[in-house]
This record gives C-alpha cells, sequence and structure tokens, in this order.
C-alpha cells in the first residue's frame, strides 16, 4: 500500500508538472486542463519502477515537515502501528547486513571480523549488542 500510494502522488507530481508547462493542449490550442486518460497511462506505464527506498524519502520528507501523523493516525490500531515500525526495523536491519557484507567482501573477512570483535570490546549498552553489527555477526565476537 506504500508503495502504491508513493507512486501514486510521484505520478500526480508529474501530471501536475505537464500541466503547469502548457505542453498538452486543446484542439483550439489552448493550454489543457486535463490529460486524456491514454496519456495518463502511457506516462504511469513509462515512470520508473518505485522502490521502498522512494517511500523512504516520502516518508523522511514528511517527518521532517512534522507531518509524520499520516502514520501514527488512528486508521492503524496499536498493534499495526508497532507491525509498522517493526518492519522499518527490519528493513534498516537487512539493508545494514547487506551493507556489511559488501564491506566485508570489499575489506576481507578477516578485516571485517577483526572490526566487529573491536566494536565489541566497547563499553556498549546491552540494547546495542541486540540491535547492532554485532546481532548480525556474532561468530566475530
Amino acid at each position: 500500500m506504500a508503495l502504491k500510494t508513493t507512486r501514486d502522488r510521484r505520478f500526480d507530481e508529474i501530471k501536475a508538472a505537464i500541466l503547469r508547462s502548457k505542453q498538452v493542449k486543446t484542439k483550439a490550442g489552448k493550454p489543457a486542463k486535463q490529460i486524456a486518460v491514454s496519456r495518463q497511462n502511457e506516462i504511469y506505464s513509462d515512470m520508473s519502477t518505485t522502490t521502498t527506498f522512494d517511500f523512504l524519502y516520502r516518508l523522511r520528507i514528511r517527518s521532517n515537515y512534522r507531518d509524520a501523523d499520516t502514520f501514527l493516525s488512528g486508521n492503524f490500531g496499536t498493534g499495526s502501528i508497532n507491525a509498522f515500525y517493526e518492519d522499518l526495523a527490519s528493513l534498516a536491519r537487512c539493508s545494514l547486513q547487506a551493507l556489511e557484507t559488501i564491506t566485508a567482501l570489499a575489506l576481507g573477512e578477516k578485516w571485517f571480523g577483526s572490526a566487529v570483535h573491536e566494536f565489541s570490546k566497547r563499553g556498549l549498552p546491552a540494547f546495542a549488542h541486540k540491535h547492532s553489527v554485532l546481532a548480525r555477526w556474532p561468530e566475530f565476537i
């Protein structure tokens, strides 16, 4: 749903930009106030793929303007809100693990393991062991 909404909002922005640029004309040659459905379908299908990162960017922009109420509204039950944020946390963990894997491949497993081991020696709070690189790579601790 979040990806569909993000895509639809991008589409609306593109349509508005086309109409503002006055590229679309009526038969009389005046700037059109609407775009034909066939042209809209063409524009929609030519759009680049909408990704999770597009949604995260939209979430970031809304958060910057303190408009995150949409994501915390009464439309969601408490369980849904918790599930939404758990999903965001899971996405972040998976993204970090992918980046860490690329780092390990680029710099070597020995170097990466040493860096994780050194990180584990810091006086970290308990949650760091549960939610950081240490939880994702326990074999290096």
